[in-house]
Order: structure tokens, then sequence, then C-alpha cells
């Protein structure tokens, strides 16, 4: 199995209101649902590792 770290920045609204709403895993999901379908490859971003 091999393993990740992802980092994302996300507003504090709507963020906030997804998670008092009970939405923000659906929301997680959906994205890591097209970050497993799209072309995957590590890369630097500003000094960061990031998925492009």
């Amino acid at each position: 199995m091999m393993k990740m770290l992802l980092m994302i920045e996300c507003p504090n609204e709507p963020f906030n209101s997804l998670v008092r709403a009970g939405k923000v895993g659906e929301v997680i999901e959906r994205i890591l649902e097209s970050i497993k379908s799209a072309k995957r490859r590590s890369g630097d971003n500003r000094g960061k590792v990031g998925v492009r």
C-alpha cells in the first residue's frame, strides 16, 4: 500500500459551513477520487512538493 501526504489550503468559508452541515467528508472523498483518476506526478511547487 502506498501512502501519501496531501497538503491543501481551504478558505474558512465555505469550509466551516461544510463542517457544520456534515458534508466536508463527501467533498474530501470526491477530491481524493478525482486525484486517483487523474494523471499524477510529484513535483516541486515553490519549495513544496505537490501533485500535478
